[in-house]
């Protein structure tokens, strides 16, 4: 993609500024959530206690690369750190799996294609209905994105190559379902071998090519390993109730929320597709994302009431395979001649969509921070060794 008109270049200033200002929202909201030790969140206050009593990682289901965020802590139990801070940088090296990613997505976006980044940031607002912190599932569609949007707009850099060829066996390796991120990509690679999908040299089509076939080849092994190498509870989340359980979320707000991002990727998809001068598709979405935010803000204050809590939510990451489509769609549609009109996104809804992360990534901090400390105090004010435990009591947030 090739820069836009003089004509476009206020506009694309100010889209500019304002995904700075998203993204800087998001980045404090994923640091705030480290802060309070957010990702400790079920699951992951089973591998902070493993990493601190035996100073090793814990291996998920044999999930070899969700070991990788553990690192940092297995390192500073083992120099000595206590707990305390061992516990702040085992949250710190989660939060950074979806902080990394972002701000990753926006440098490759900022300077060549800041009108995409309304395709990719609704997908992290609808990731924070999940309460999880240490999601495979998650991780591997967070990783997922910036790699797809440095091959969409940087396919002849040979550190692009190289980031294809590592996230094949990385993929693997972290989740059952992560063929599909696989093929996906691979799927993207044959895209830009095709003739007239963009300036991109015969070695570069052949290179692709072949990384093509070996992302596809990692996805075939993920595949062939989830159909044949379920353990227990993988299969057990094969039961309907089960799956149907980890599919939506609890309660009318989060069907809503996931329902505006999902309308919204859709609707600046097709105005971004469309929007081949730079007045195409202007001011096509004025209503949308403040409806998002105000969902947001919904579902943000039953987060602080302790209902609608859940550890994972499939739903979103159906929502954000769309959002990696339409990036898709719209990034070929553009091809090599010039990026999305950025007239055609209104830096309002950047902005606005930032803030609405935020909103979720604070009451989720603070509806874990009030349930954390009240679990505190009345297990340090406890006259006897146990403590009567009920769905509303020491607190509701389960």
């Amino acid at each position: 993609m090739g820069a836009p008109p003089s004509g476009s270049r206020p506009a694309g200033a100010r889209l500019r500024r304002a995904g700075d200002l998203a993204v800087g929202l998001a980045v404090c909201g994923y640091l705030i959530a480290a802060l309070v030790g957010l990702p400790l969140f079920e699951d992951g206050s089973l591998y902070l206690f493993v990493i601190a009593t035996e100073h090793a990682p814990e291996l998920p289901n044999l999930r070899l690369s969700g070991t990788l965020p553990q690192l940092p802590a297995v390192a500073a139990f083992a120099l000595g750190a206590d707990l305390p801070v061992g516990r702040l940088v085992f949250s710190a090296g989660y939060a950074a799996v979806p902080l990394i990613t972002l701000v990753g997505c926006w440098w490759l976006l900022r300077r060549r294609s800041p009108a995409l980044l309304l395709l990719v940031l609704p997908t992290f607002v609808g990731l924070q209905l999940n309460f999880s912190g240490v999601s495979e599932l998650l991780s591997g569609l967070y990783l997922t994105w910036p790699l797809l949007l440095g091959m969409l707009l940087s396919p002849e850099r040979r550190w692009v190559m190289a980031a294809a060829i590592l996230w094949g066996p990385l993929l693997l390796l972290l989740h059952p379902l992560a063929f599909v991120f696989c093929f996906g990509l691979g799927l993207v690679a044959w895209l830009l071998c095709r003739p007239g999908a963009g300036r991109i040299g015969a070695g570069c089509r052949t290179a692709w090519r072949r990384i093509g076939l070996w992302l596809a080849a990692n996805g075939l092994a993920r595949l062939l390993w989830t159909a044949y190498g379920l353990n227990e509870y993988e299969r057990g989340r094969l039961n309907p109730s089960s799956a149907l359980n980890y599919v939506l979320g609890e309660t009318v707000a989060q069907h809503v929320l996931v329902a505006l991002v999902a309308l919204a990727t859709l609707l600046t998809a097709g105005t971004l597709y469309r929007a081949r001068e730079p007045a195409g598709g202007r001011r096509s979405l004025p209503v949308i994302p403040w409806l998002m935010l105000l969902s947001a803000c919904w579902v943000g204050a039953e987060f602080i009431l302790g209902r609608g809590i859940v550890l994972k939510s499939a739903v979103t990451v159906a929502v954000g395979l769309v959002g990696m489509a339409a990036v898709t769609l719209v990034a070929l549609r553009a091809g090599s001649d010039r990026a999305p009109a950025p007239e055609a996104v209104p830096s309002t809804a950047l902005r606005l969509t930032g803030v609405a992360l935020l909103v979720l990534a604070l009451a989720k901090s603070a509806a874990w921070w009030t349930g954390t400390r009240g679990l505190q105090d009345i297990v340090a004010s406890a006259d006897t060794p146990c403590i009567d435990f009920a769905g509303d009591r020491p607190y509701s947030l389960q």
